[in-house]
């Protein structure tokens, strides 16, 4: 009811069905002008938007992270079998010849 163009709705509606009498009305209207300094403030909705900006980063981060160890992994695997081969160079010279 804090919102004005709703209020006076109800109490255009209100007025049309003849509800109440004068004396009533009044009171009523004011209690819909004093509720018209009332707002709602969106915290939750806030909270939730930081919060998923926040998980975002976070997935991104570690996403990054594990791409850059399967890589790693990767090249040191195949370090390793450049390395073996290295060292067989030349039993693999003598085995063709």
């Amino acid at each position: 009811m804090a919102d004005t163009d709703l209020a006076s709705r109800v109490q255009s509606v209100l007025s049309e069905m003849d509800w109440g009498n004068e004396p009533l009305r009044g009171p009523v209207a004011e209690l819909f002008r004093d509720q018209s300094d009332l707002g709602v403030d969106d915290i939750k909705r806030d909270t939730l938007d930081e919060s998923e900006l926040a998980a975002s980063a976070f997935t991104t981060i570690l996403s990054w992270l594990a791409c850059f160890g399967i890589t790693a992994g990767l090249v040191l695997i195949f370090l390793i079998f450049v390395m073996l081969a290295s060292e067989r160079k030349s039993e693999m010279g003598m085995a063709r010849a």
